[in-house]
């Protein structure tokens, strides 16, 4: 087990502070029901700085591999992280932030200020949002088995298998 690394996020924007390392994927708690399994390691890297108009900013680049669940064939899917992000750094609550800005898709998205900022769930929470809501491996590399019945192909789904093999046994006993 590993201490947290924690800093003060407005001193470390301020004085253009640099930290990089090594992420654990098993140590994020909250991807356990996304992730088809935990093995791996994400690399980060943050930098302090500001934007354009002297506001305090993180930058904060995470790269690595994670094993999704396709929600196709319910196997393991790979999935490379490339994820490089701005935060903006605000004193205060969320509340204070220009209304504005709120439309336009290039400002960077807003954190509150913290001096115990704790650098392993700030990665873990831009991964849960980077991460694909609906994972699928392409169509053409799907292990899921095309079925052909009545001249059609369809996809044999994991899930409803057993559903038809029900049907199949239900269709055969009203025969009877």
């Amino acid at each position: 087990m590993y201490a947290a690394v924690v800093i003060d996020s407005l001193k470390f924007a301020r004085e253009r502070g640099q930290l990089s390392g090594k992420v654990q994927v098993a140590a994020m708690a909250r991807l356990n029901d996304i992730l088809y399994d935990n093995r791996g390691d994400l690399v980060y890297r943050i930098q302090g700085g500001s934007d354009t108009q002297g506001r305090p900013i993180l930058e904060l680049k995470i790269t690595g591999i994670v094993h999704l669940q396709c929600q196709r064939c319910l196997k393991s899917l790979e999935h490379a992280v490339d994820c490089d992000t701005a935060l903006r750094l605000i004193a205060g609550s969320a509340e204070q932030v220009d209304r504005e800005q709120d439309d336009d898709p290039d400002t960077p998205d807003c954190i509150e200020a913290n001096t115990e900022l704790n650098v392993d769930e700030l990665i873990e929470d831009e991964l849960v949002l980077a991460l694909p809501v609906h994972p699928r491996h392409l169509s053409d590399v799907c292990r899921s088995k095309p079925v052909v019945a009545d001249g059609q192909q369809r996809r044999e789904t994991p899930a409803f298998g057993g559903l038809a093999a029900l049907l199949k046994i239900s269709e055969k006993s009203t025969k009877e």
